[in-house]
Order: structure tokens, then sequence, then C-alpha cells
């Protein structure tokens, strides 16, 4: 799966960029976390901090060693965004700056290692 992350795309990274415009000590949540392209291009942007969740364990494992690079500044929640309060409450988290949600279908959730057709709709 390793492999994969080199050939997801994030969709219209350069305008939820701009929409958030990522602004230091500030706190964005991505309740879609998958592959982490959003959260990375944040994390680039400016000194601030994210959240990011995911319902996949294997969204976790995919970027591990990268996600070490950023420290306390990047929070990874197991979980699903329909309990975004519990998480960020969680945390200790009182407010945050700005929230998103990616929710496109991923290759990576329909195509298993192996090829075969997988969908899983875990949402809510």
């Amino acid at each position: 799966m390793e492999e994969e992350r080199f050939l997801h795309k994030s969709i219209m990274l350069d305008e939820v960029i701009s929409i958030l415009n990522p602004s230091e000590n500030e706190i964005y949540v991505d309740c879609t976390l998958g592959a982490g392209g959003h959260t990375r291009q944040i994390l680039k942007t400016a000194k601030c901090n994210v959240v990011g969740i995911d319902r996949d364990p294997s969204a976790f494992s995919l970027n591990r060693e990268e996600y070490k690079a950023y420290g306390k500044r990047l929070s990874l929640v197991e979980g699903k965004f329909g309990d975004l309060e519990n998480h960020i409450s969680n945390l200790g988290i009182e407010k945050v700056d700005a929230v998103f949600l990616d929710l496109g279908v991923s290759s990576m959730q329909l195509i298993t290692p192996k090829g075969v057709f997988h969908l899983d709709l875990m949402l809510l």
C-alpha cells in the first residue's frame, strides 16, 4: 500500500488550501485523512496544528514515518467523523479554526491489494 501513497492525488488541493488559508497557531481538522495529502499541505503551508481523523487504520500506517516528523503539530484519531465533537474533546481542544471533509471516493478504498473491487461505505 506504500506505493499507492505516491499514486494518490488529493482532489482540489490548491483550492482547499486557498479557502482554508492555513495560518500559524491555528487548529484544522481533516475529518477524512485518507492518504494525508490535504493534511500534509496544510502543515507545510503554516506552522499550525492538524487533527487527522480516519476510520480506516491503514490511513495511519500509510504515512507513519512522515507523520512522526510533524510531532505534536499532528494528532491522529482513528474513528468516525460523525464523532467529531468527542474526538476533539478527548484531545483537550476547546476550539478549532476550520473543519473539512473530502467526501470523494478514493481508489485506495475501491481496490484491495489483490485488485478486487471493494466498497465499504463507512461514513457514519
